[in-house]
């Protein structure tokens, strides 16, 4: 009987928030339909297959009328979950900061970095944990030496210190690549996610999607939200 009053009670918060964010789309300037076929035309779904385009766009259209926020249709093809639009992924903050979090979320954009032509090379990787010393976490990608934690005992804020430098190393990667995506966060905690823009995609989306926690951000400006530097 819990478990059912639970349900209902759960459903009826979704509505609520339908309804809400409906309501605030009455003073917005765009509709979903025209997100999604303005950032068609900015290049969003240029790597997705064309017979998904059209899916796709529903689905942006349907999440931003909904909730306000930025959605994508995954696929699981040889035992690996992707994004079909190759640019919006999960990206647990706390996962991330666990032993081998790196590799696991490395692999998970590996099917975006494949389209980008992206080489992502690891090697060198120490992961040392002392309760005197605190953990230190460094990695080498593509010859390039990355310390993520040196004698770190923050804990506390140790998933979203793991996000940040997550994508200031992908971020890295991509620039001497000579590539014109970047990757931005999405919100924090176990509900984090990433997603790889064009700078004149991110400055639409930045522009016309109304919550700040349910959009990407400049990394400073994440950062400063959630308060790391």
């Amino acid at each position: 009987m819990v478990l059912q009053r639970d349900v209902k009670h759960g459903s009826a918060l979704r509505k609520n928030d339908i309804m809400l964010n409906r309501f605030k789309n009455i003073f917005r300037k765009h509709s979903g339909i025209e997100i999604a076929d303005t950032l068609d035309s900015m290049g969003y779904f240029q790597y997705a297959d064309p017979s998904d385009v059209e899916l796709l766009k529903q689905e942006i259209s349907n999440a931003y009328e909904a909730w306000g926020m930025i959605s994508s249709i995954h696929a699981l093809e040889n035992g690996i979950h992707y994004p079909k639009d190759y640019r919006l992924y999960s990206l647990d903050n706390e996962a991330l900061f666990e032993q081998g979090g790196y590799h696991k979320y490395l692999a998970e954009i590996e099917p975006t970095t494949k389209k980008l032509n992206i080489s992502i090379y690891v090697e060198d990787e120490l992961e040392e944990y002392s309760p005197t010393n605190g953990i230190t976490h460094s990695l080498s990608i593509n010859g390039v030496k990355y310390r993520i934690f040196e004698q770190f005992r923050d804990f506390s804020r140790a998933g979203t210190i793991a996000a940040k430098k997550f994508i200031e190393i992908i971020n890295n990667v991509l620039v001497l690549q000579q590539s014109h995506e970047k990757v931005y966060p999405i919100g924090s905690g176990t509900s984090g996610q990433l997603i790889f823009l064009t700078p004149e995609q991110f400055r639409f989306i930045y522009a016309v999607y109304p919550d700040n926690d349910n959009k990407p951000l400049p990394l400073k400006e994440w950062a400063r939200k959630h308060g790391i530097r």
